[in-house]
């Protein structure tokens, strides 16, 4: 009877009664080559800017039985390695230069991407491959892990601006924050804080002390200094002139025995002898007054303090 080999390993099933004599170098083979290949084994395989094909033989050792693929090579695009479509498990490291994914699957499955630099646990259940663990990136850096991480772990940093969920690496945070407060930028806050001490870059000098920042636009132009903490009342003295108006007037009085008019200036008032009393008379003014005081000095408009609150101020210069 004559042998035949098991699905997934490809180990020689020898027939009852054949390789008489030569069956323990079969038996050998299965146990001590081929099993070991696919508990222990770890095989490089090197793609060249195409789909790869492991090699799959019947009793002999090949690449599919192993058990670790390390994927070295050269790639333009994400490319696929082929694997046979039976019950198998691999560990897979993708180490190709490029930069690009990698994607474990059958002929005619839709398979696992693993990313360029990423160590993936899959399986295949005689169809299709699935994840077997989640991703490990190398010894030190993993996906989905709980609990506290090493201090010394590294990641690929991101690009400035972007807002995925990937993690963000110091160097990502320094690139944002300087972008947040480039050279010329103004900084403000409660405490003495030199703000070098605080983001680690660049130079910072005091800015504006005892002043307060306008808006530049129109008569205002950026860099320009000016105002005063104080009110100022200029010297100035004030002037009056007055307009005395008067229309004319007459005056009335009696004259007792007298022959001469009862009216006239005062020049034409007699006495008279034959009595004692006194003449006697009644006049209405027609005097008015206008005074008018003239203003001088300059608009002090603005020129007091606004209800404030003082901070510190530090201007970015290089």
């Amino acid at each position: 009877m004559a042998s035949t080999f098991s699905p997934s390993l490809k180990l020689e099933l020898i027939g009852n009664g054949d390789q008489s004599g030569t069956w323990g170098t079969t038996t050998n083979t299965n146990l001590g080559t081929l099993l070991e290949q696919a508990i222990t084994g770890v095989r490089a395989i090197t793609m060249v800017n195409a789909n790869y094909t492991l090699t799959d033989l019947n009793g002999i050792s090949d690449e599919a039985r192993n058990a670790v693929l390390v994927v070295g090579g050269t790639n333009s695009a994400i490319r696929s390695v082929i694997a046979p479509a039976v019950n198998k498990q691999y560990i897979i490291k993708n180490s190709t230069v490029g930069g690009f994914a990698i994607i474990i699957q059958t002929a005619s499955s839709t398979g696992i991407t693993i990313a360029n630099g990423a160590t993936q646990t899959v399986y295949c259940d005689g169809t299709e491959f699935y994840v077997g663990v989640d991703t490990v990136l190398n010894s030190t850096n993993a996906v989905n892990v709980t609990g506290t991480i090493a201090s010394a772990v590294t990641g690929t940093t991101q690009t400035f601006g972007d807002n995925t969920t990937s993690l963000a690496t110091t160097a990502f945070v320094q690139a944002a924050l300087q972008a947040l407060y480039p050279v010329g930028c103004i900084y403000t806050s409660t405490v003495a804080t030199n703000p070098n001490s605080i983001f680690g870059f660049g130079t910072w000098v005091a800015f504006a002390t005892g002043q307060v920042l306008i808006g530049a636009g129109t008569g205002w132009i950026a860099g320009a200094v000016g105002g005063s903490a104080n009110a100022i009342i200029p010297s100035h003295s004030h002037s009056a002139t007055s307009v005395v108006t008067d229309p004319g007037h007459a005056h009335g009085y009696d004259r007792a025995g007298s022959t001469e008019p009862q009216s006239g200036n005062s020049t034409q008032c007699l006495t008279n002898p034959a009595t004692t009393h006194p003449n006697t008379d009644t006049a209405t003014t027609g005097i008015t007054v206008a005074t008018s005081v003239t203003t001088t000095g300059v608009s002090v408009t603005n020129a007091n303090l606004q209800p404030y609150i003082v901070v510190y101020m530090w201007n970015r210069t290089a």
